[in-house]
């Protein structure tokens, strides 16, 4: 029953996309694509049997290419007529042309999750090393205090200059005390590493807790994703290591989280009004806003034409690395010397879009589908689906096959729950602090144990 309703449904969503544009009603196309999904989470769900990195991947997903279309759906609300910076309004051909992407993109997913299905499994655990968790473990707790009083001074900063200084040069070029330097890249890979070690399911609850909740106070400097990217890693490792099930207290936890979110938005927008919305009136919004991500994709077409080389921007993370290693200070603000030299979908757009306010700092923010649709056209985005889906897959089945597999697989997956409304790849710079830690790390341990086998042997 479940091959046959997969086939009508992957059949249904085909169909409608090979049907003339002037021909298709809107309300068909949209109830097809949100019932495709909800049919994909379910599917994904039962055959993993728990939460995977591939499903929250899919949550992102849905959340910030399909909320708009929801709530539209729930509260008949009209999605077309936004106000994003300024007054958008999509014309009715690209709103069907946004839904094709996404649609075909999701029809592209499915397949390569059956594809894989038939895949034999196996899985490898690495074994926990004693001497990583104890090196890791002390290097956390050396860090605590400096990250603390380190937030704190960055905290004073923004409030005195507010949040665009993040993105204009001014927090960048600004000479914080030197003691405040290295301590959060200190603490992030140490537990990192500490993952690695694969400690006991109590250990890692006590370190994780520690973690997220100096994550959170990061947070508050207005940088919302690391702090949410962080979380859902978390919560794949969990489920994937220790084999456990997200219960109802999950779901309280996203609630509280959320909340978190929309309370944090409201500080960075220096709106700290209480106002007499209801509380599901919040909740709506917040997924809205989280919502503008999908129409990069109709402003994406609206400037394709003006594009030096779209074909390259899905690439830009490498390209972009070779003029950071040439001119680093290049990417510390917004500018058109900027535009000349890299191939960011979110640069060129945003300064299409609003010119004056990314000279500021101020940016709309990307979308990887649109990556994919300069780089191919409609058909490439169901082929990535596929594409993507698989390699998804085969990356969660192999995550501990070593543990050097593992700690480097942190950076792709972070990327991955961001993607939605970031790139598609990672950029290339965020891989070398990982390596180089490991490399001094596991160094570290090695002389360790050589001079304790030497005095050992001296006795």
């Amino acid at each position: 029953m479940n091959k046959v309703l997969s086939i009508l449904l992957i059949s249904f969503s085909i169909g409608i996309l090979l049907i003339p544009i002037s021909e298709i009603n809107l309300k068909i196309i949209e109830m097809n694509l949100i019932g495709l999904y909800i049919y994909i989470l379910f599917y994904l769900y039962r055959i993993k049997k728990n939460l995977s990195i591939l499903f929250i991947f899919l949550v992102s997903f849905g959340i910030f290419n399909l909320s708009k279309i929801i709530v539209s759906i729930l509260y008949r609300e009209d999605w077309t007529r936004i106000l994003f910076f300024k007054e958008y309004i999509i014309n009715e051909r690209i709103q069907i042309e946004m839904i094709q992407i996404v649609l075909i993109h999701l029809v592209g997913i499915f397949i390569g999750i059956i594809l894989y299905n038939r895949k034999k499994r196996i899985e490898k655990i690495i074994k926990s090393d004693l001497s990583l968790k104890k090196i890791c473990r002390l290097l956390i707790l050396i860090s605590i205090i400096p990250l603390i009083y380190k937030y704190k001074v960055e905290l004073e900063f923004i409030r005195n200059n507010g949040y665009l200084s993040l993105y204009n040069g001014t927090f960048t070029s600004h000479q914080f005390p030197i003691w405040t330097k290295g301590w959060n890249m200190l603490f992030t890979y140490s537990y990192y590493l500490y993952l690695a070690s694969i400690p006991t399911e109590k250990e890692f609850k006590k370190y994780t807790l520690l973690f997220i909740s100096l994550k959170l106070i990061s947070a508050l400097k207005g940088g919302r994703t690391e702090f949410a990217t962080d979380l859902l890693f978390l919560i794949s490792y969990y489920t994937i290591l220790y084999k456990r099930k997200i219960k109802w207290k999950a779901f309280l936890i996203g609630l509280i989280g959320g909340g978190v979110f929309y309370f944090i938005g409201n500080l960075r927008a220096n709106n700290l009004v209480v106002s007499n919305i209801k509380l599901i009136e919040k909740i709506k919004n917040f997924i809205l806003e989280q919502g503008m991500s999908f129409y990069i994709l109709s402003i994406n077409k609206e400037y394709l034409n003006e594009y030096l080389n779209p074909k390259l921007q899905i690439i830009a993370p490498f390209l972009d690395e070779i003029q950071r290693l040439k001119n680093p200070k290049l990417f510390l603000t917004q500018s058109l010397e900027l535009l000349d030299k890299s191939y960011n979908l979110n640069y060129h757009l945003s300064y299409k879009y609003i010119p004056n306010e990314f000279l500021k700092g101020a940016g709309i923010g990307s979308n990887y589908l649109a990556e994919v649709y300069n780089f191919g056209g409609i058909l490439f985005c169901g082929i990535s689906g596929i594409i993507l889906s698989y390699m998804i897959l085969l990356l969660e089945d192999n995550l501990f096959k070593s543990r050097f597999t593992f700690y480097i697989s942190i950076p792709i997956i972070l990327n991955l729950f961001i993607s939605p409304r970031g790139n598609l790849f990672p950029f290339l710079f965020r891989f070398y602090p990982y390596i180089i830690f490991y490399i001094f790390i596991l160094g570290m341990i090695k002389v360790l144990k050589v001079i304790q086998k030497n005095n050992l042997e001296m006795r």
